[in-house]
């Protein structure tokens, strides 16, 4: 006896079918966005960062890169404002006591600036050793028979107009080391700057 398939029949294969057909597509369609890229010949694969580690950070165990020729670049030390410089007078009692210190450490000639920074003035007179010291509001003069600069202390030249000096900073203190004579002479002062210590130092003359 033969089966004639029926509409109703039809109809269900026909759905069966649609659906055995989605079923296959979308199988064939996760199997191509799961596959791997094709790489070129010759190429490797970029690592990937390793947990924990930040985008632009050096990788545990490496050193950083240091600039060409192997010198990492110097960090200038910044350096106060510019200051406006005024004459300065010192009465005779002042120099009586600069003559009389300079004395008692056998220091022939004492030198003392004709301009210092705007509002400043003579505080007191100190001596150590061999040393004295013109100690003023915002800077300090330090005076010596015997060279006080120390060794090692990474002194760059500076001009001035009796010749070159050697200036440093040192814990945020600026300091020019120089001689005039037979005296060597530090200026000294954390509110001024190298440029300005050195046009004080070109005033430096002679006590009369």
């Amino acid at each position: 006896m033969k089966i004639i398939p029926t509409t109703k029949n039809w109809k269900r294969v026909m759905i069966w079918s649609a659906v055995l057909l989605a079923s296959i597509a979308i199988t064939t369609g996760c199997k191509k966005q799961t596959a791997s890229p094709p790489q070129t010949a010759g190429t490797t694969p970029a690592p990937s960062p390793s947990p924990g580690q930040a985008a632009g950070q050096t990788p545990t165990g490496q050193q950083p890169q240091t600039p060409a020729g192997g010198q990492t670049a110097a960090t200038p030390t910044p350096q106060p404002a510019a200051v406006k410089l005024v004459p300065i007078t010192f009465d005779a009692a002042q120099k009586a006591g600069m003559t009389a210190t300079a004395k008692n450490i056998k220091l022939a000639t004492v030198y003392i600036p004709q301009s210092v920074a705007e509002e400043d003035k003579l505080d007191q007179l100190q001596s150590a050793g061999k040393q004295m010291t013109i100690k003023l509001l915002k800077m300090s003069i330090i005076e010596s028979a015997e060279d006080m600069m120390p060794a090692g202390a990474g002194a760059q030249d500076v001009k001035l107009s009796s010749g070159t000096g050697k200036a440093v900073n040192i814990g945020g203190q600026n300091t020019i080391y120089l001689k005039q004579g037979s005296t060597f002479i530090a200026l000294t002062s954390q509110n001024i700057a190298i440029n300005d210590l050195a046009k004080i130092a070109d005033t430096l003359t002679p006590l009369k």
